[in-house]
């Protein structure tokens, strides 16, 4: 099993501070620009950037509200930037003075800034999905995880691209335009009423985050324990919104409990969800190959399920410690007539 079966927690207000800089920017360009503009700007510009830098995890943790696994890898994907890209990049042409492409542009480098942020901070993404399912990051921690370190951080980036902006703004000053909707402090104000709600509500999430990491850790003794049902009853309470576990955890951890109270096609059910939602997760490839060759089937039935796993295994894990220990199993188990459990 992995040492931290969960994911680690993702930047926090790092995505609000790349929003906010990017608007900052563009409002200066849209600004300055805006009395030659068939349609001059319009407001919450910053919180529509805000949203957008915030995009990939609104949609993984509105799909795993609804129990969609599969919604943390497409929200935090090449493709959803692609798709999503254009439908935004209108929004935005909206509110600027810029192109249609160079907002499809800036759409789309938005939410890949997102995906590249949570990489850096060494959270495991999976950017090529559904064409690759190799995780990308697990291993690079450079934006600090603690979440006071990395508000300072991206506070400083923040400061350094507003002080960019005032020596800009004082060297080309933006034309004065009489536009109600940018002018009105009301409007000002929505907008930033709006970014509060928004950093609010990612604040709430982190917290919860934390909660259900603490639930996982505590139902990892349970496992070590062979408690198997008091296992099962603690998943059931962390397999909740927001949820933390990495793509097939849970379901794998469910396997093993049921695979040890020999409940075997609860077991099949679950490794085989463990393995859909990640391909690459050793010891659930491992247990199912292991689960198909103890199985009460015939043994050319046992051989023919197992060997798809054994390929696997053979090529992509043959350096993984556990690997010769489990390839002696299966070959053992695939040798038995009789059925072990």
């Amino acid at each position: 099993m992995d040492a931290t079966p969960y994911s680690t927690l993702m930047p926090l207000l790092g995505h609000a501070f790349t929003g906010m800089a990017t608007a900052l920017v563009l409002k200066h360009d849209t600004a300055a620009t805006a009395v030659d503009s068939a349609h001059p700007s319009i407001p919450f510009l910053t919180t529509s950037l805000v949203v957008l830098s915030y995009l990939p995890d609104i949609i993984s943790q509105c799909g795993l509200l609804y129990g969609w696994h599969d919604a943390r890898q497409l929200g935090h994907s090449v493709l959803f930037a692609l798709l999503i890209g254009p439908a935004a990049g209108l929004i935005l042409q909206q509110q600027t003075t810029c192109t249609r492409n160079q907002c499809f542009l800036i759409a789309t480098a938005t939410i890949l800034l997102h995906d590249l942020l949570d990489i850096l901070q060494s959270t495991d993404r999976q950017p090529l999905w559904p064409f690759a399912t190799s995780p990308v990051g697990a291993d690079i921690t450079i934006i600090p995880t603690d979440p006071t370190r990395e508000a300072l951080l991206f506070a400083a980036f923040y400061c350094c691209v507003f002080l960019v902006h005032h020596h800009r703004h004082k060297k080309h000053p933006p034309k004065k335009i009489n536009n109600h909707a940018t002018s009105s402090p009301y409007y000002k104000l929505f907008d930033k009423i709006f970014i509060g709600i928004i950093i609010c509500t990612a604040l709430t999430t982190y917290h919860l985050r934390i909660q259900r990491i603490q639930e996982f850790q505590q139902a990892l003794p349970y496992l070590r324990r062979h408690e198997y049902t008091s296992l099962l009853q603690m998943l059931d309470k962390v397999d909740r919104w927001p949820r933390v576990a990495k793509p097939g955890r849970i379901d794998y951890l469910r396997g093993v409990a049921c695979m040890q109270q020999h409940h075997m096609k609860a077991a099949e059910k679950y490794l085989r969800q463990s393995y859909r939602q990640d391909p690459n997760f050793f010891w659930c490839i491992a247990d199912l190959a292991l689960l198909y060759a103890r199985s009460d089937r015939p043994q050319d039935a046992r051989v023919a399920l197992t060997q798809p796993y054994l390929r696997t295994l053979r090529k992509n894990f043959f350096q993984h410690p556990d690997y010769q220990n489990y390839m002696d199993k299966i070959q053992h188990a695939l040798t038995q007539a009789v059925k072990i459990y």
